[in-house]
């Protein structure tokens, strides 16, 4: 939710009451909506939920308020945050809205060259010659920006015009600059309304032109981020993206997988449902599908379904099966449920895809249960319940270990259940990292780069840092996060880095982080999108759901067919490195003098009696 639905919506809470001038005084009357919402306290289950509070992400396995009535969702210390605003049509709020703009731009004047739209005018400050900020007036078009020293139709001096979209160029939008970026001084309170507009040649010769402004609020830097990124990246989804298949209405996408080449399975709020050959198929048998993975090793589909998330699986082949009848015959899919000690509500699941090693784990907000198949049986057998500290965020089954991320990464050996910390903190490279644990960060996903040498890589929700099977450090410098992922995705050789606004690309090499200079750079591919959700991967991609639209994306069709016109690219080092609340915060309030050899590496989870 942007900073300016939020103001809208708390007007309408607030309405009949005194409003400032700003707001439509001849009907407040009828804007009256004051109903409180219904939460409910549940557990978070995807990983791309946003709080309609603060819209800070919610970590997967963490305790969310959600509203019986309307479905919104928030952290439990925001819910006194979200306006009242139950039941209120979308419509409506739009409406309403969409008039408190009309009411102000009917006491604007009309700017000069009507034949060009504008999308965003108003005060914004530049950096001035001499030292400080000084305040301007600004009207961005499809073709530039122009900045005056007063509104134009008060006869203001023209002072500068930039371009957008020359000849052979490309641009970007950085809503988040860092501060060596900004070229002013400037003080902490005022870097959230800092923007950075970016246009770079498509040939490598010439240094990028740069303007950077700031907004006097947030609502304005909402204003003038999402005008900018509509002018150029309005044309991207159609280039870049592969629509798959389209929703029914009302059908809620919850993970797809792929069974062969040309059939897919998708699972959603409504059941589950499969595309083959161009047909959409519903088949009977769940009434909610969360999560399903493939275990070819034992020729089963592994699926947490139904309102209560239990565990249940079900023949490959039988699947598929299901997938090609007609609609008319009504396909029920024959599933087993798994007693794993009647519990459920598991919101994470992982498989072993090691042959000799037919497992898979799945999580609670407590526990983490580690399951093997008997195949006299056909069934899965708990062999190990744990307690954690923390949900589990992320899991990897290795050839003999089970690698997890709660509120750290641990390494559980399979023979022996003992769990001890995976990162090697004896690493003086690694040392950083620790001291991040101190100060709130969290694993979001562990992946694998490489299989000789042993190479994974751990994702937090700050950085990424590649690590060896020993858990020390095997590359030079980490990754950092611009923005805060939601999921993470690795194809050999590609990165994909989900997050709530965009999806960014980056091509691993052996040279990737291994480079101690300061000027290395990281060429991510930043695909800037609306309203999207995450919810699958194959191996060739992700799967993202948008407008009701299943879409693809292939980052070997992207990276590869020109890395020039890339819409991102890093402009900083990547070198692991902090921002200044962080540097502040490591310098002042966390003491050297703890030695990291006195804490004692190896952690045991305390065990579930079976």
């Amino acid at each position: 939710m942007s900073p300016r639905s939020k103001l809208v919506l708390q007007q309408i809470v607030n309405s009949p009451s005194k409003q400032k001038d700003l707001y439509r005084q001849n009907s407040v009357q009828r804007m009256h909506h004051n109903i409180p919402h219904r939460y409910e306290s549940k557990i978070c289950t995807k990983s791309s939920t946003k709080c309609a509070g603060c819209s800070e992400t919610i970590s997967l396995g963490r305790s969310i308020m959600i509203c019986s009535e309307c479905q919104v969702q928030c952290h439990s210390y925001c819910s006194k945050k979200v306006p009242n605003t139950c039941g209120l049509p979308h419509m409506f709020a739009k409406h309403y809205r969409d008039s408190l703009e009309k009411n102000k731009k009917e006491k604007t004047a009309v700017m000069p060259n009507a034949d060009e739209k504008i999308h965003v005018k108003g005060w914004i400050k530049v950096a001035g010659k001499q030292t400080g900020w000084e305040k301007r007036y600004a009207v961005l078009t499809d073709h530039q920006i122009a900045i005056y020293t007063g509104p134009p139709e008060e006869n203001s001096q023209l002072l500068e015009t930039f371009e957008l979209k020359p000849v052979d160029t490309h641009g970007k939008v950085i809503s988040e600059p860092l501060a060596a970026e900004i070229g002013a001084p400037l003080a902490n309170t005022d870097l959230p309304f800092v923007l950075k507009v970016e246009v770079s040649p498509n040939t490598t010769c010439w240094p990028p032109k740069c303007l950077v402004f700031l907004t006097l609020s947030a609502q304005d830097k909402d204003k003038w981020f999402s005008a900018l990124q509509k002018i150029y990246y309005d044309d991207l989804e159609k280039d870049r993206l592969e629509t798959v298949l389209r929703l029914p209405e009302k059908v809620s996408a919850n993970c797809i997988t792929d069974l062969s080449a040309n059939i897919k399975v998708i699972g959603t709020e409504q059941g589950i449902y499969s595309w083959y050959e161009g047909n959409l198929l519903k088949i009977e048998g769940l009434d909610e599908l969360h999560q399903i993975t493939l275990m070819p090793s034992t020729g089963n589909a592994i699926m947490i379904v139904n309102k209560k998330r239990t565990l249940a699986f079900c023949n490959t082949n039988h699947l598929i099966n299901l997938t090609q009848c007609a609609q008319c015959t009504k396909p029920t899919l024959k599933y087993n449920e798994v007693n794993v000690r009647n519990l459920n509500g598991f919101h994470t699941l992982q498989v072993s895809l090691h042959p000799k090693q037919q497992k898979i784990c799945v999580a609670t907000t407590k526990q983490l249960i580690v399951l093997e198949y008997e195949v006299d049986s056909n069934q899965f057998q708990v062999i190990r319940i744990l307690d954690t500290a923390q949900p589990t965020t992320c899991a990897l089954f290795t050839e003999n270990s089970l690698i997890v991320g709660a509120n750290k990464f641990f390494e559980i050996d399979l023979a022996s259940f003992e769990a001890e910390e995976f990162l090697d903190f004896s690493d003086v490279r690694l040392k950083q990292v620790d001291k991040c644990y101190r100060m709130g960060s969290f694993p979001v996903a562990i992946l694998e780069i490489n299989k000789n040498p042993k190479e994974y890589l751990l994702c937090f929700n700050e950085f990424s840092v590649f690590v060896d099977e020993y858990g020390r450090s095997s590359r030079q410098t980490e990754i950092k996060s611009t923005h805060v992922p939601v999921a993470l995705h690795f194809n050999k050789p590609y990165l994909y880095t989900i997050q709530f606004a965009a999806v960014e690309l980056l091509k691993i090499t052996e040279e990737t982080c291994n480079s101690t200079s300061n000027e290395q750079c990281l060429d991510v591919v930043r695909l800037p999108l609306e309203k999207f959700r995450y919810i699958g991967c194959n191996k060739a991609g992700v799967y993202i759901v948008q407008s009701m639209e299943v879409k693809f994306i292939d980052a070997k069709k992207i990276v590869d067919a020109d890395i020039s016109s890339t819409v991102s690219e890093s402009t900083e080092s990547d070198r692991f490195s902090f921002s200044s609340s962080m540097v502040q915060s490591l310098d002042g309030n966390l003491s050297d003098v703890d030695s990291l050899d006195d804490r004692n590496k190896k952690v045991t989870f305390s065990q579930t009696d079976l």
